[in-house]
Formats: structure tokens, sequence, C-alpha cells
């Protein structure tokens, strides 16, 4: 029974040494996944900003005219 008992307890030992590693790996998956959304964000923002540069500055390039009478400030975009 005392046998029994100790092969018991060392396999919820073993278990819980899993378990404490998959939590480990997954803290650091999360980590890394959050660092790669902030650096995709932070793409997309850029993305965004030169497409409304480029809108800004060739707003009606198909008639040959630069100026825009609308434009916006990106640096006020950035900032809000």
């Amino acid at each position: 029974m005392f046998g029994r008992k100790q092969r018991i307890i060392e396999t919820q030992k073993a278990l819980i040494m899993d378990l404490q590693q998959y939590h480990n790996d997954l803290v650091e998956q999360n980590v890394r996944l959050r660092k790669e959304n902030e650096r995709l964000s932070r793409t997309i923002v850029a993305m965004q900003t030169a497409k409304i540069g480029i809108n800004i500055d060739f707003p009606n390039s198909h008639e040959g005219s630069k100026t825009n009478t609308g434009a916006v400030n990106v640096s006020d975009i950035l900032q809000n």
C-alpha cells in the first residue's frame, strides 16, 4: 500500500512540474506575441499614415493639382 501511495505522489509531483513548465512556456509565448502585436500595430499605423500622406500630397493627381484645401496634418493624427 505504501509503494502505491508513493507512486501516486511522485506522479502528482511530475504532473505539477509539467503544468508549471507549460505555464512558463505560455507566459513566454504571450510576451512574444504581445511584442509582435505591438510591432505590427506600429507598422499598420505607419502604413496608414503613409497612405494619408499620399492622399494629402496628391489629392487630385489625375488633374495635375497638388493642393488640397482640406489638408490633414499627419502629426495631428499621430498625436491623437
